[in-house]
């Protein structure tokens, strides 16, 4: 069992190890062939590299057991105390890279007062940490809210100006890392994140050609010794796809039913439950049968501000509050992959972060992919045929996620003609759902609210 901290106790461990860590900034620790961080752009200050490897290498893992107590509170449960040190973090990372053949890097984003923190581990290697004093967290929530208010407006689809703030936020955030992500080859980042920033779209991050996701593929972790990290290919894996069109209470979703026909009937070997089938029996009694490795939820889930049971996923006739989600029985067997295409997630409560963010560890299983906020129809199915279209291809979750978000990007994945197109297939798309939608999909509105959480792999 473990000793429960309050949250004052929490702040003075974390503010020790971070002091441990500061005092001796003076020079970088040797862990050669990484280079120096520098600003990326002129008008940047120079970041401030914190050199004690010992001071460092406890404050992340303190920092991790502290983030971890706050998801076990919010949900009330503890999760399995199995907490990393550095040096197992940096092998793991190399035991994972071989498996996948992937370069995997971990990196913390922590805004505090007067900066934001950033440490980055990289496989075989100890971590490295970055103040970057240009920003702070007033000033890093607030230029958050105005760009994801710009990638939201409906009236802004025509405009680029979400551009120049996911420019200034690729500054703080990447730019003093990217030497170091460079020169270790890395293509996969694993974040975890402090209060403000667990529900950030980090893909629609800009660095003035091109954005994050088309660098690197991304998931999101409350902790990394709180993530699966238990590679098992999901090419052959079989699949629950469940899901509702009409609702007594919330919109209704006249994409669903087109969104679980294309992906049991064209993609995957599945079975489909829609509307009055969608229960939580029939998928106890389905995964009893045969242990889905794949559950797909075509509904609405809403992560709110308050305690769990203010956030739900909605079955067709009940809503099922984040307290009671032990009763989806999702961890027995555990599934590799837990899909909900229609979230959404209230910005900047910190209760809404945690309902996200902690959604696969209470859940038990693998991976979540999950969206921050509700896009039309048509640009749900068209980004969900595509990912299970690249899950065949790739190694991991993450680069599946990757590609079809590029896809997108690139108009490969475009409504043309009353047809939905991707790499692969071709849906006929009825007019009025057709007519609701765009033809472009490019715009990061109807790509970026997608998100992975829990492992990669």
């Amino acid at each position: 069992m473990k000793r429960k901290l309050s949250q004052n106790q929490k702040k003075i461990r974390w503010g020790i190890a971070y002091f441990l860590a500061a005092i001796a900034a003076i020079t970088l620790p040797d862990i050669a062939p990484q280079k120096p961080v520098q600003a990326a752009e002129s008008h940047l200050e120079p970041p401030v590299m914190l050199a004690s490897q010992a001071g460092l290498s406890e404050a992340i893992m303190q920092m991790e057991q502290d983030w971890g107590s706050e998801y076990e509170e919010f949900f009330g449960t503890e999760f399995v105390d199995l907490a990393m040190q550095a040096d197992e973090m940096a092998r793991s990372l190399t035991q994972l890279g071989e498996e996948t053949g992937t370069r995997p890097a971990i990196v913390w984003f922590l805004a505090r007062e007067d900066c934001l923190n950033i440490a980055i581990s990289t496989p075989g290697k100890m971590p490295i940490s970055v103040n970057v004093m240009t920003t702070d967290r007033q000033l890093l929530e607030k230029t958050i809210r105005e760009f994801r208010r710009e990638v939201l407006n409906p009236r802004k689809h025509d405009s680029n100006h979400y551009k120049a703030l996911g420019k200034q936020l690729y500054d703080w955030a990447i730019a003093p890392i990217e030497e170091i992500l460079k020169a270790e080859g890395i293509d996969t980042i694993i974040i975890s994140a402090g209060p403000g920033l667990r529900t950030f779209p980090y893909a629609a991050l800009y660095d003035g050609e091109r954005f994050l996701i088309e660098k690197y593929s991304l998931t999101k972790t409350p902790a990394f010794y709180l993530a699966n990290r238990e590679y098992r290919p999901l090419n052959e894996a079989r699949i629950l796809a469940m899901g509702a069109s009409q609702f007594s209470d919330l919109a209704p979703l006249p994409g669903a039913e087109i969104e679980l026909n294309t992906i049991t009937k064209r993609l995957w070997e599945g079975e489909t439950f829609l509307n009055e089938t969608f229960t939580l029996k029939n998928l106890q009694d389905r995964r009893k049968n045969y242990p889905f490795e794949i559950v797909h939820f075509a509904t609405h889930a809403k992560f709110q501000p308050g305690k769990p049971n203010n956030s739900f996923i909605q079955l067709f006739d009940e809503k099922l509050t984040l307290d009671r989600l032990d009763r989806l029985r999702l961890n027995h067997p555990p599934v590799e992959l837990l899909v909900l295409s229609a979230c959404q997630t209230a910005l900047g409560d910190r209760d809404a972060e945690l309902g996200f963010a902690g959604l696969a560890v209470q859940l038990g299983v693998k991976s979540v992919l999950a969206s921050f906020w509700q896009v039309s129809d048509v640009g749900s199915v068209g980004l969900m045929s595509e990912f299970y279209q690249q899950l065949k291809e790739t190694s991991t979750k993450a680069e599946a996620l990757r590609q079809a978000q590029i896809a997108m990007i690139r108009g490969e994945v475009r409504l043309e003609d009353g047809e939905l197109l991707n790499s692969a297939t071709r849906v006929a798309v009825p007019s009025s759902i057709a007519m609701a939608g765009t033809a472009d999909f490019s715009h990061p509105y109807h790509w970026a609210a997608y998100s992975l959480v829990g492992s990669p792999w």
